[in-house]
């Protein structure tokens, strides 16, 4: 939450566009290394309580900063850092309904205080918004279901190849072949 209140008002400072090839890099890398421990059958380890505070810091930072990407950078890291992808999927799903509150009142507290000055065009993405906002609601309790029945070895392969699609075609975008 804290990390994503800063990434949200560092965003309303800067250009999004500053920080997403950085994303999307590490996106990529961590689909490599998941897609990696998914084909050596690694198992599971558990996370230090150390290590799961920074990367909630970096994720919030990243989600807010880049548009989006709690899921994608906190899912990834701890499935990658060896978290049993069921656990992994869980706690990111649960932790992301209190991040985007505080993420979403940081961006109306800019907007309210007029910190966010390039937000006139905001109006014309509220169609988009809703979109994302319903297909979160829809999606949420189907991730939970597939968890539950699917194995880890293929929820890992899922994983890794879900970063390395989403990195490709927000690449893909950045480069200008997409639009």
């Amino acid at each position: 939450v804290i990390g994503g209140c800063i990434g949200a008002y560092v965003l309303t400072s800067i250009s999004g566009s500053v920080v997403k090839p950085f994303i999307i890099a590490y996106l990529a890398a961590m689909g490599v290394y998941v897609l990696w421990r998914a084909g050596h059958d690694i198992k599971p380890r558990y996370l230090r309580s150390w290590m799961v505070a920074p990367l909630g810091l970096v994720g919030g930072f990243l989600d807010a900063a880049g548009g989006g990407g709690w899921g994608s950078t906190v899912t990834s890291t701890l499935v990658g850092a060896g978290q049993e992808p069921r656990r992994a999927i869980g706690t990111a799903n649960t932790a992301e309904f209190f991040l985007a509150v505080a993420i979403s009142a940081t961006f109306v507290w800019s907007l309210m205080t007029g910190h966010w000055v390039e937000a006139g065009a905001l109006e014309h993405h509220a169609s988009a918004i809703g979109g994302l906002v319903v297909g979160g609601l829809v999606a949420a309790p189907f991730a939970g279901w597939i968890t539950k029945r699917v194995s880890r070895r293929v929820l890992t392969y899922a994983v890794g190849g879900l970063l390395l699609v989403l990195a490709g075609f927000q690449g893909l975008q950045l480069a200008g072949v997409l639009a």
